[in-house]
């Protein structure tokens, strides 16, 4: 019952501007500050645009245009600062309900950590509660799932963290309960598991007269949260919980290494397939080469994801294989700038935590319904005509943004489009759970959910050009690093048809050759010369390194 969006990811389609379309680069060497200014506009847009449920159809992207980057930050190759990528709008606190919203205000200023830390864990931890018992029927083929993943980045010393940590608590604190009760389930089991033996003995032995004695159940732990990012742990977990489980890490680079373990060059790892399905609530069959028995399935695998990482970790994990499989669009990932940090009296009220508490319970209440066999199944999630025209608005709009978009973005375009929805129902059922969960009259989401999702996923948007923004030049720079040591090899210098002779499966044709090396002269590595050959001859155009720039391997 999940429906899912078309996803055609491909390579980064940056192409490096020549030396004749350089000084046409809007910000010269600064092309960054044109997602600055454009940032500025979303607000306004989300107010105006979906609020009065009218879009221009005249804009194909109303909230930031496509950028030219022209010189990435020196970063080592690495993701060092994603805020370096244009100005940095807010979180919209104000769209989220209560009482998320006063966690996230009172918390972020108890801690000294920006909101959107607490607010995507929140989102996360929310969804993950209300687990597989909701689907939002979209139409007659498109169902949301809940699942959310969420990344927050950010060096240390920015207090992801203590964010994390008060998210969190209160499904800890739940898992907790459900670790106690099974032990004593558990010391049950051991005391009638016992009694049945000897039973046993004594019916087979002819002591006993009937049936024989019946073996007692053994119990099952449930299981809301893990912190083991296995496949091979996760897999028999989902099986003993329908629901789904939240995977929280508070470091997430162990996640992403286990995607590829057992990928071959180029390939997509058995991991890394598990999780695609995963995101979707899909069926997933895991075979292993030991174990009774060898192949597990589950129905619907849901594992919603929340984690905190470096930004030079995710540099390196988000590599070409993991974002051109679309692992990476299916990231919501935010990286707020760094402040210092500054002391604070400030504490999170004792009644906003218990509220907080309180909605984890409310949606982990929440019930399923059942098919024909007696077997769990998701209900469904109505929504209310005017929402459904505020989504089919979005839609509209999203996707003439997308149709102009190539590579990394149009892959995170396309599961932002579902983000929505997906974000509109856990929003609904926080809400719902805060009036009456047992009041069918309650079940549509109304409008006015669907306005603060929309508004929600319109600032992921922004967010997502940022960091891709410094993604992007993370891997423009280990391109380069790797290109200054070709020419250093060749003494520092080459001309188009050199580079083109000593690799020839790398740079297939002069453009490819040419437009890379130009690449280097924009980012000031290097410069154009004009050679003239010993005793005549026509002059070609030399590439030369600076001497500071040259490698000595």
């Amino acid at each position: 019952m999940t429906g899912s969006s078309t996803n055609q990811p491909g390579g980064n389609q940056n192409v490096p501007p020549t030396p004749e379309k350089e000084n046409r680069v809007n910000g010269g060497h600064h092309g960054l500050g044109s997602v600055a200014n454009s940032c500025k506009s979303l607000n306004q847009f989300t107010e105006e645009r979906i609020m009065s449920n009218a879009f221009d159809s005249d804009n194909n992207d109303p909230t930031i245009p496509a950028t030219h980057i022209t010189e990435p930050p020196e970063s080592r190759g690495e993701l060092d600062s994603v805020s370096n990528a244009g100005s940095w709008i807010p979180f919209p606190v104000e769209r989220l309900p209560e009482p998320i919203r006063s966690l996230v205000t009172e918390g972020a200023a108890a801690i000294g950590c920006d909101p959107v830390y607490i607010a995507l864990a929140c989102l996360v931890v929310c969804a993950a509660a209300i687990g597989n018992t909701r689907r939002l029927r979209i139409k007659a083929t498109w169902y949301a799932c809940h699942v959310i993943w969420g990344v927050f980045v950010g060096e240390s010393g920015t207090m992801k963290t203590p964010a994390f940590q008060l998210a969190i608590g209160p499904i800890e604190r739940l898992q907790k309960q459900q670790l106690a009760s099974f032990e004593a389930d558990q010391a049950a089991y051991s005391a009638d598991d016992e009694r049945f033996k000897l039973e046993l003995n004594q019916w087979k032995a002819g002591e006993c007269v009937g049936d024989p004695p019946k073996r007692p159940q053994q119990p099952t732990l449930q299981r809301c949260i893990v912190k083991n990012a296995t496949v091979e742990k996760l897999v028999p977990i989902l099986k003993g919980n329908w629901r789904g489980v939240l995977l929280a890490l508070d470091e997430l680079s162990g996640w992403f290494g286990s995607f590829n373990r057992y990928a071959g060059k180029g390939d997509l790892g058995a991991d890394e397939a598990f999780w695609l399905s995963s995101y979707n609530c899909q069926l997933a069959i895991v075979d292993r080469k030991t174990g009774v028995p060898q192949t597990l399935f589950v129905p619907d695998a849901a594992v919603s994801v929340v984690g905190g990482i470096q930004p030079g970790v995710l540099s390196r994990a988000l590599n070409a294989n993991n974002r051109e499989a679309g692992m990476a669009a299916r990231l919501l990932i935010v990286s707020p700038p760094r402040k210092p940090k500054q002391w604070s009296d400030r504490e999170v009220d004792r009644r906003t935590l218990d509220a907080w508490a309180d909605t984890i319970d409310r949606l982990m209440a929440l019930q399923p319904d059942t098919d024909s066999n007696g077997e769990s199944k998701p209900a469904v999630v109505e929504i209310a005509p005017d929402a459904l025209q505020l989504f089919v608005d979005f839609y509209n709009q999203h996707n003439r943004e997308q149709v102009n978009l190539t590579g990394d973005m149009a892959a995170a375009w396309s599961k932002l489009e579902e983000y929505a929805a997906r974000i509109a129902l856990v929003l609904h059922m926080i809400q719902r759970t805060e009036d009456d969960p047992m009041n069918p009259s309650s079940n549509r989401l109304p409008a006015s959910t669907m306005a603060d999702a929309i508004a929600i996923t319109q600032w992921f948007k922004a967010e997502a050009r940022r960091v891709y923004a410094i993604l992007d030049c993370g891997a423009m720079n280990q391109e380069d690093s790797n290109l200054i040591a070709i020419v250093s090899k060749m003494g520092g210098e080459c001309t188009v048809r050199e580079l083109m002779q000593k690799h020839r499966t790398q740079y297939t044709s002069a453009e490819s050759a040419e437009a890379v090396l130009t690449r280097l002269v924009t980012h000031e590595k290097g410069e154009w010369k004009v050679r003239h050959p010993e005793g005549g001859g026509r002059p070609s155009n030399v590439f030369v390194l600076y001497k500071q720039t040259q490698t000595h391997n």
